[in-house]
């Protein structure tokens, strides 16, 4: 997709994040970039996914992976799920959990296992 870029979020991000976030039905309430570690892309100067991992002692928690109704099925969130896997092993993480009820054959394809 021309024009999509990928880049850290940063605090004038997280009104977009949210938005995002709640127009997915994900939970939105305690985003903050200063918090969790996001990645957004953006298309046309808009906020149209995000990922975050969120640290704990070596590990991590893979949540807030959404992308725009109008954009699912472009390969965005497979393009975010890659950045979140990077910057896991930039920050020598040992390994990434997730708690979905939506996405689970998503993120099976995306070779995380259900426990």
């Amino acid at each position: 997709m021309d024009g999509l870029v990928f880049r850290h979020a940063s605090t004038t991000d997280d009104p977009a994040l949210r938005g995002l976030l709640q127009s997915v039905k994900l939970p939105f309430e305690d985003v903050a970039s200063e918090r969790q570690d996001f990645m957004v892309a953006l298309w046309q100067g808009r906020v149209v996914g995000c990922v975050a991992l969120e640290r704990f002692e070596g590990v991590a928690l893979l949540r807030s992976l959404a992308v725009a109704e109008s954009l699912r099925g472009s390969g965005v969130g497979r393009e975010l799920h890659d950045c979140a896997l990077a910057r896991a092993r930039e920050l020598g993480l040992s390994r990434l959990f997730l708690l979905t009820t939506t996405a689970a054959p998503f993120f099976e394809r995306c070779v995380f296992q259900p426990s």
